[in-house]
């Protein structure tokens, strides 16, 4: 059995699994799968290997790993490859009872933890002011980021009805985030002092306003439309970005769209904000460890009286 023949199968039983457990398949995961697949099956074509999935052997992929060494991959790309051939070859294994297990003396690559690249406050505060005098998208894209602490990927999903307004404040309903996960965010207008809080008063005027125009300009349901009146895809959100970082002449600071929101964590922390409800704000993937170290439940209230800053 060719490898190459078995990927459609693979990756059909893959998503047919992740809808079953988790009611989500990621398309970008089962893209990656068939990259990888396929660039392994590549390898073995050009070395003149077999591709059946029988003959995979230690020593092909031992070259085939110290040749993506070469190639100068990153531990985790590399450690994202590994994780595709040994979910391949396990379902393999079962579906068709292979014997032989060249994955069992695989490790991964040893990944070091980069530190988190933040935004400067001199920054943060210079590309707000540039993008509220321009207004648009461009001024929710990036007040969404610094104060929301989301993902590109939620912040391209949400729709207009994602924001839910109060007489208090509004709500940023995350819908799609990271493994399907759902969370809200609440913004108070008026602290808990009885003082105005005018970052969330400023960020609900600007959401109230551009709902209402885009409602009556778009049939789309999403928050942020680009200017083919289709959704914001991330392509385009990135291009937005490094077109403002070259425009405020930020570009050689290694600013990226993830370090908005490394900084709006930063910006918690600074304020004294526990881990426990940084985790529930930013959706963090490890709740389990979080509660054990903690010990207490985060409610909506709790996040709404600590997101203030």
């Amino acid at each position: 059995m060719k490898i190459e023949s078995l990927i459609p199968s693979f990756l059909a039983s893959y998503s047919q699994e992740s809808r079953m457990v988790r009611n989500y398949v990621s398309r970008n995961t089962l893209r990656a799968y068939e990259n990888n697949l396929n660039s392994f099956v590549g390898f073995l074509s050009v070395s003149g290997k077999e591709t059946s999935i029988n003959s995979i052997t230690d020593q092909s992929l031992t070259q085939f790993l110290n040749g993506l060494v070469e190639e100068s991959k990153s531990p985790s790309t590399r450690n994202q490859i590994i994780s595709s051939l040994r979910s391949f070859h396990k379902w393999a294994r079962k579906k068709y009872k292979i014997k032989t297990n060249p994955f069992v003396d695989i490790k991964s690559a040893y990944n070091q933890q980069k530190e988190a690249k933040y935004i400067s406050d001199e920054d943060r505060q210079y590309i707000l002011s540039a993008v509220d005098k321009k207004g648009g998208i461009d001024q929710i894209i990036f007040r969404l980021l610094f104060r929301a602490g989301l993902r590109a990927s939620e912040l391209i999903a949400l729709n207009n009805s994602s924001i839910q307004f109060k007489t208090t404040g509004f709500t940023v309903q995350v819908l799609s985030g990271k493994g399907n996960k759902s969370r809200e965010i609440p913004f108070n207008t008026v602290n808990e002092d009885g003082t105005e809080n005018k970052e969330n008063l400023k960020l609900y005027n600007i959401l109230k306003c551009h709902i209402s125009i885009n409602k009556k300009k778009y049939p789309e349901e999403a928050l942020l439309v680009s200017n083919f009146k289709s959704r914001l895809t991330y392509q385009g959100l990135n291009a937005k970005f490094k077109r403002w970082m070259k425009k405020l002449r930020l570009t050689d600071k290694g600013y990226t769209l993830h370090s908005c929101r490394h900084t709006c964590v930063r910006q918690l922390q600074k304020i004294g904000i526990g881990i426990h409800i940084i985790q529930a704000i930013c959706g963090h993937s490890d709740p389990i460890v979080t509660q054990r170290i903690y010990g207490s439940h985060v409610t909506l209230d709790d996040i709404a009286k600590q997101n203030r800053f």
